[in-house]
């Protein structure tokens, strides 16, 4: 079976780019194609002649995602995939299940939509000026519901594909990197977050609320918005401390966490926090989007219930006076494991084989 992965982009490693780095696992002979790769960025492991970028490759589009949208439907149909049996789309923000898959079983996995094409978001500068979304958003929407296999990473943003296209899907969970035994815990030394310093995670009521409790909080995790880093940066008072990317010494930081702080908004899945359940830090996390279902209130962690850093501060409090079973964590977070994904997606991909009559035998 020939296949081929398409993902958005590789402009960062976040959680999209470890379901890719998962997929590649399962088919390892795969050929991968992206928009394009940002020369920073660890390709994953993949011979060079399996790697393939678009044509807009050379040029500066790095935090112009906006631009890439509004040519999203020229980046995609450039690539030619009728070569193979089987075509897995995934990450969706710069739509890359636009493609165009003339036989192939082609299976689109959405990590998070298109939210500013399909209204969910306010319009970028781009859109108000050309409003290419009326333009772009019909194609999406077509294409989703031209494609018979779409799969999504939580039973939340099934909700939201139903609701803004009008297409139903299967729930997958995402892998999320399990250690292979229950972590030894240290006396909590500082509150932890672990996240791109995106606008859409809300660090700041992270920030402003170790700032008014004066703990220490420690920050992992790069951006891609200058103008956000620098906002976080002026409110941040002497307690916070930003470490930047961490890859190494994850293990350190998790083992003397006292709580992971997850303040997004309305996340479509959230795998930073199931990773600190696995290490047994107990996560404190706003109650919306895909952590309702991966964060059991009193077992793994607590909620706050008003987005704002008074309420992540009550939350705070409370979390001292509670205590977290290590093996209870360990084991929740098991459930969304690496074997667990693989062993779904792989029936997913059978039976959307069994269902296509013209799948080479």
């Amino acid at each position: 079976m020939k296949v081929a992965i398409v993902h958005d982009s590789f402009a960062e490693f976040g959680g999209a780019e470890r379901v890719v780095n998962v997929l590649l696992e399962l088919f390892p002979d795969a050929d991968l194609y992206t928009a394009f790769n940002k020369k920073e960025y660890r390709v994953p492991r993949i011979r060079r002649e399996k790697f393939h970028m678009s044509w807009i490759q050379p040029f500066p589009v790095e935090g112009h995602t906006s631009f890439v949208q509004a040519i999203a439907p020229l980046i995609w149909r450039s690539f030619r995939f009728d070569a193979y049996d089987l075509v897995i789309s995934h990450g969706n923000h710069l739509m890359s299940n636009l493609i165009h898959v003339p036989h192939a079983v082609h299976i689109t996995f959405i990590e998070t939509p298109p939210k500013n094409i399909i209204g969910m978001t306010p319009l970028t500068p781009l859109q108000r000026f050309t409003h290419y979304e009326r333009i772009i958003a019909p194609i999406y929407r077509r294409a989703l519901r031209d494609t018979p296999y779409v799969v999504v990473n939580s039973q939340h943003m099934r909700r939201v594909i139903r609701q803004r296209t009008g297409v139903d899907t299967a729930v997958i969970y995402p892998p999320v990197i399990v250690p292979p035994r229950i972590p030894k815990k240290r006396m909590g030394k500082f509150y932890l977050c672990v996240s791109r310093l995106a606008r859409e995670k809300n660090l700041e009521l992270a920030i402003l609320a170790a700032t008014k409790l004066r703990v220490p909080l420690k920050i992992a995790g790069i951006s891609n918005n200058p103008s956000y880093d620098r906002y976080l940066h002026a409110i941040a008072g002497p307690t916070v401390t930003f470490l930047g990317f961490r890859f190494d010494d994850m293990e350190e930081l998790y083992a003397e966490a006292i709580a992971f702080l997850f303040p997004s908004l309305s996340e479509d899945f959230g795998i930073a926090p199931l990773e600190a359940t696995a290490h047994g830090v107990p996560v404190i996390a706003y109650y919306g989007g895909g952590t309702k279902e991966t964060v059991i209130e009193g077992k793994t962690g607590t909620f706050f219930h008003a987005h704002t850093a008074a309420s992540l501060i009550q939350a705070i409090g409370r979390i001292k006076a509670m205590r977290f079973d290590p093996n209870i964590l360990y084991a929740h977070a098991k459930r969304f494991g690496v074997p667990r994904f693989k062993r779904e997606f792989m029936d997913y991909v059978k039976k959307a084989v069994a269902n296509t009559p013209s799948f080479p035998s």
